[in-house]
């Protein structure tokens, strides 16, 4: 009797760099509001490595699910967990599931943040640029030209 040997399915380096990313993007709220420029580049940097990890041991875990006749997505994730019947793993499962859903919103957020910082530095360079620079365009012979200088409307 012949038997098929089977790739171990496994998520917890996954769940690991999850809880990992979940702590970055919570110091990378930290420095956003408290204004810690010189910390973001580490932390993007940080959070760069992080991602291209998590997606790596996607493949991989992917890769284990179709070795053993499931789906290479979470589709067949879901149809492995209900035939794997362990309420630990179920649950280990969920976990990460949550970690990842926390993780999206603290990225939403951080996003919010940078875009709100944007808008204040973009009006205090307007301000500081003076009310004529913010409507200077370049016309068609490459000169900057006053917005007021240049048409309106569709010519004919």
């Amino acid at each position: 009797m012949k038997t098929s040997l089977k790739t171990l399915v496994s998520f917890v380096p996954e769940a690991e760099l999850a809880t990992k990313l979940l702590s970055l993007l919570e110091n990378e709220q930290t420095a956003l509001t408290n204004f810690q420029v010189d910390a973001m580049e580490t932390l993007l940097e940080e959070k760069f490595l992080l991602l291209n990890s998590l997606s790596h041991c996607s493949q991989q875990r992917y890769q284990a699910l179709a070795a053993n006749g499931f789906e290479a997505n979470e589709s067949g994730m879901k149809n492995w967990l209900s035939q794997n019947n362990s309420t630990q793993v179920d649950s280990a499962w969920q976990s990460f599931q949550n970690t990842l859903t926390l993780s999206k919103e603290a990225n939403r957020v951080n996003g919010v943040l940078v875009t709100k910082q944007f808008n204040r530095n973009q009006q205090m360079l307007n301000a500081l640029q003076g009310p004529n620079s913010a409507a200077k365009f370049y016309g068609p012979n490459g000169q900057t030209a006053n917005s007021s200088g240049l048409r309106n409307g569709i010519v004919a």
